[in-house]
């Protein structure tokens, strides 16, 4: 097994045994969300049984992203053609990154720079803009329903802009765009950016955002983990992995310092 093909599969099977959104860690017959639940296994594959050993009471109470989450329901779900839905992205990337520079502007048109197909969102640094397919992204962005085909859900295609507005934050930082630590970078820069909507703001993370997070990088063609020219990187457990040190730490700094 490596951390390719195999191990997405192992990824995608914690994903469809995760807790229902709404459910808390501490819950009866609780087993945890997909964010956490791939988190403990990553932390076993990566660092050992002595990593697990040392996950008690305390660390899951501090680490598990299911307690905020207790007795709230999932929000309704956002369409990304909504104007305030728009605006209110715009502005939580905003915070989250204070550019020097004039900030990209959100925008429909055609893909630029992507060699990927299906490519929903592409940075044009020329131009300073972020193109949206956004008939594209409300089908991400619409999860499915009993009996009927879906996307993922509406933190899916926010995620997907979000990562493609750090590249932005990346061009300004002087780091190359292209190739798969590039890759890694965006998917860590998407995650710090998640991180701060946990308390609030324009945008809230509500219950299953971030198990939608994880079910985008598990496709094929996840642009939350892709280069500006929307390559994917390969190995979804490195996907994760890179989303969730910059979620876990909250802090831009990491992405930049972990991979250049």
């Amino acid at each position: 097994m490596s951390t390719g093909r195999g191990l997405n599969e192992v990824l995608t099977a914690l994903f469809q045994i995760r807790d229902s959104a709404g459910v808390a860690f501490d819950d009866d017959g609780a087993h945890g969300n997909a964010f956490d639940r791939v988190s403990a296994f990553q932390f076993g594959f990566t660092d050992g049984p002595a990593r697990c050993a040392k996950i008690d009471e305390r660390e899951i109470e501090g680490r598990s992203t299911q307690g905020a989450a207790a007795g709230e329901r999932a929000a309704a779900n956002v369409r990304l053609d909504d104007r305030r839905a728009l605006a209110d992205l715009t502005t939580s990337l905003r915070q989250a990154f204070r550019l020097a520079a004039t900030p990209p502007t959100l925008t429909t048109g055609a893909a630029c720079g992507v060699t990927a197909e299906d490519a929903l969102a592409s940075y044009c640094s020329e131009s300073n803009q972020i193109n949206l397919d956004l008939d594209g992204l409300v089908r991400i962005g619409t999860p499915p329903r009993r009996g009927r085909q879906g996307g993922i859900g509406d933190f899916a295609a926010f995620a997907e802009v979000a990562s493609r507005y750090t590249l932005a934050v990346q061009q300004e930082g002087g780091f190359r765009l292209d190739g798969p630590v590039a890759a890694q970078r965006t998917a860590c820069l998407t995650g710090f950016w998640a991180s701060t909507l946990v308390d609030g703001g324009a945008l809230t993370l509500s219950p299953g955002d971030l198990d939608e997070a994880i079910a985008e990088m598990l496709t094929r063609n996840s642009l939350i983990a892709a280069d500006v020219r929307g390559r994917t990187l390969p190995a979804g457990f490195a996907r994760v992995a890179a989303f969730r040190d910059g979620f876990s730490s909250g802090s831009q700094k990491t992405c930049g310092g972990k991979y250049r």
